[in-house]
């Protein structure tokens, strides 16, 4: 793993190089003082990942991202900011795969450098990284779904404050409203203020219409599209936290299989998903199921919702004997689309003889829909 550092003038990264190298001895680290002396080097020899402060010396740290982007593609992209620069460090979300917030430590980085590696594992076409590195604005990671994700593990969050997180955005309050009043969520009484729609649903059911919400109306597919595919991703959530027994199972192959097309709305591969997808067959992921994945994953979800998404289609090359995650959100996500479902795999997993009951329960979540 090669990992470029440029420092900021306070030198926060190199004064933590002896840890570092305790933490992962495999890493080979280029500490760099300067943004010209990084772009000397990305014009030699590939990097795995490139890590810089927002204030680096020369350059402006997006500024020097960017030239990351246009010159290594493949290049992961992780910007350094301090907390009262909160806000401008999104702003550079576009451009940035990963912000970490300061202060830091080395396990943080560690952290956030390892997950790198681990996507590289499920997601080894170069071709499909350097896709989503050319996007020309990445899509940020969806900010009011992981702070409710926050306050789902703060055992002092109620009802009046998690609706004061989704009110802060008009049109997300209108969108979460208008879904959590749909015949899927909540049949019977019409719900007209964010206060009873968290009442009503729970903030399990609140946070997956937030999270599609937010993630289906960015730009990437046309609106029209954009919306069957949130009808459609909205009964596949429903349908895979139903498959699975356990409750914390269950929340993450609903989060999977919302998400399990996110790579059709990346700009630049939904309209050309399809002869991606042709060309990449046999020889690895389809193209937008490996792009989306490695989105999540750089956007700091799970790994287990990653690997879901990545082998949504094709459960078998996940490696899982038992049918789980991946088996849930395969069947969910595949009946929602009208794809085929892979037999071999269900039958392997001892789950084909529950196919009828399955195809059954999503006529009924069709019918809601």
């Amino acid at each position: 793993m090669f990992v470029v550092v440029v420092d900021s003038p306070s030198g926060d990264l190199s004064g933590m190089d002896t840890r570092l190298a305790q933490l992962r001895a495999d890493w080979e680290i280029e500490y760099l003082p300067d943004a010209g002396t990084a772009l000397a080097i990305a014009d030699s020899r590939p990097a795995d990942v490139v890590i810089t402060d927002l204030h680096a010396k020369g350059m402006d740290g997006a500024a020097l991202l960017r030239e990351f982007q246009a010159r290594r593609p493949e290049t992961v992209r992780i910007l350094l900011s301090a907390q009262e620069n909160e806000e401008e460090a999104m702003r550079t979300m576009s451009i940035a795969h990963r912000v970490l917030p300061k202060p830091f430590t080395a396990e943080d980085l560690v952290e956030a450098v390892e997950r790198v590696r681990a996507l590289h594992g499920i997601l080894s076409s170069e071709r499909t990284r350097e896709l989503v590195g050319r996007v020309d604005r990445l899509p940020p990671a969806p900010r009011l779904y992981l702070r409710l994700t926050q306050a789902l593990e703060d055992p002092d969050s109620d009802a009046g404050s998690i609706a004061k997180l989704v009110a802060q955005d008009p049109a997300l309050a209108a969108k979460v409203l208008q879904l959590c009043n749909s015949a899927l969520f909540s049949p019977g009484r019409s719900v007209t203020d964010i206060r009873s729609a968290v009442a009503r649903l729970g903030l399990r059911a609140l946070r997956t219409i937030a999270l599609a919400a937010e993630v289906f109306s960015r730009p990437g597919a046309g609106a029209g599209d954009a919306e069957a595919l949130q009808r459609k991703a909205l009964v596949a959530s429903t349908m895979a936290a139903r498959l699975l027994p356990h409750r914390a199972a269950a929340d993450l192959a609903g989060t999977a299989a919302l998400l399990a097309d996110v790579g059709l709305l990346l700009p630049g591969l939904g309209a050309d998903h399809a002869k991606l997808d042709a060309d990449s067959a046999g020889s690895e992921l389809p193209a937008h199921a490996g792009a989306g994945a490695y989105l999540l994953g750089l956007w700091g979800l799970p790994m287990p919702i990653v690997e879901a998404v990545a082998f949504h289609h094709q459960p078998s090359r996940g490696g899982s004997r038992t049918f789980g995650i991946v088996g849930a959100v395969h069947v969910a996500a595949c009946l929602a689309q009208g794809h085929a479902l892979d037999e071999r795999f269900l039958e392997a997993t001892g789950s084909l003889d529950r196919l009828p009951q399955w195809q059954s329960l999503f006529e009924g979540f069709s019918e809601a829909a």
